[in-house]
């Protein structure tokens, strides 16, 4: 939410990026959505299945009505995979946005990012081990700039979140740029 142009710590000024992150729908909606299809890929999967119902009930099709046969079992088949593949994509956007709607507003953490790596502090009142963790930049893994947020990631199960909507955010993206390896850094953003 404010943009600092130093930190206090004896040291000469710096220029850093921070943002307190309350979690909002569209913010989680989207990296859920990409982390699920464009990291993990978990759309494979489904996607194969529903190719080998189509392959099957195409074969079945073919091969009853070549005989003289009712392609009805062809139908029943492509209906059904079809629908297990539907079903199964309503059932997840029905999950995501049933969390997104109990994460609505709540303070999740601070981030803090400056030269030296990424600075995340938990919110007063949350009880948690670690209050604030730091991570230099050559420990993240990868950062996806996306339309509402850039994804930090310090392991391929965790991410952290800044909003794009920070006034901040754009000074965050180049501080990123100058101090990150360039093959970590993606710009996905529409």
């Amino acid at each position: 939410m404010e943009q600092n142009k130093e930190i206090k710590t004896g040291n000469p000024p710096k220029e850093a990026a921070k943002a307190t992150v309350f979690m909002n729908r569209e913010l989680f909606t989207e990296f859920a959505t990409f982390d699920t299809f464009h990291l993990k890929k978990v759309w494979k999967k489904p996607a194969i299945l529903t190719l080998a119902f189509i392959i099957v009930s195409a074969l079945a099709y073919f091969r009853l009505t070549s005989s003289g046969q009712s392609p009805l079992i062809s139908f029943v088949l492509l209906a059904f995979g079809l629908l297990l593949t539907a079903y199964n994509y309503v059932k997840y956007r029905v999950s995501v946005s049933k969390i997104a709607k109990q994460q609505e507003g709540q303070e999740v953490y601070t981030l803090l990012i400056n030269k030296a790596g990424l600075t995340v502090t938990a919110p007063e009142g949350r009880d948690v081990e670690n209050k604030s963790l730091t991570f230099k930049w050559n420990k993240l893994i990868g950062v996806y700039r996306l339309k509402h947020s850039i994804c930090l990631f310090p392991d391929p199960n965790h991410a952290f979140l800044f909003p794009t909507a920070e006034e901040s955010s754009d000074l965050a993206w180049k501080i990123i740029e100058k101090n990150m390896e360039k093959d970590k850094i993606h710009s996905l953003r529409v």
